[in-house]
């Protein structure tokens, strides 16, 4: 770390620079899970996914839920799936106020968690930026 040297103590302080955070709009919960539905719309059904989000076995397995895989049909029951297996396994904080970044490590960590779309988050960040405007 550098060392900056005041003039007039003659004392050396060594100093830190730290990266500013990117500020920009945040996003809650709800305006995530509106783009999620969104993407799910455009993907095929299929049978080893469940739900308004589109949640796998594995998935909700991971996150721990109390609630059997059919009952993901119900959009509160995913949500809920969602929030265990985010707030367990994200490193970033899944909550109501998020930047874009937070966003987007969060939805990495879904998207590979359900191993489906490789544009999944470009789709996501789409929704989300034309909806702040």
């Amino acid at each position: 770390m550098p060392a900056i040297k005041n003039p007039e103590t003659k004392r050396e302080y060594i100093v830190q620079f730290v990266k500013p955070k990117r500020t920009g709009p945040t996003f809650t919960k709800e305006q995530v899970y509106s783009a999620m539905i969104a993407v799910e719309k455009t993907n095929q059904e299929n049978s080893k996914f469940c739900g308004p989000f589109g949640l796998s076995r594995s998935y909700s397995l991971h996150a721990e839920i109390s609630n059997s895989f059919e009952e993901l049909k119900q959009i509160e029951v995913s949500k809920k799936c969602i929030d265990l297996f985010l707030t367990k396994h994200a490193w970033m904080p899944w909550s109501n106020c998020m930047s874009l970044d937070q966003v987007q490590e969060c939805m990495k960590i879904h998207n590979e968690a359900n191993q489906k779309d490789p544009d999944y988050w470009t789709k996501i960040n789409n929704l989300l930026e034309s909806n702040d405007q």
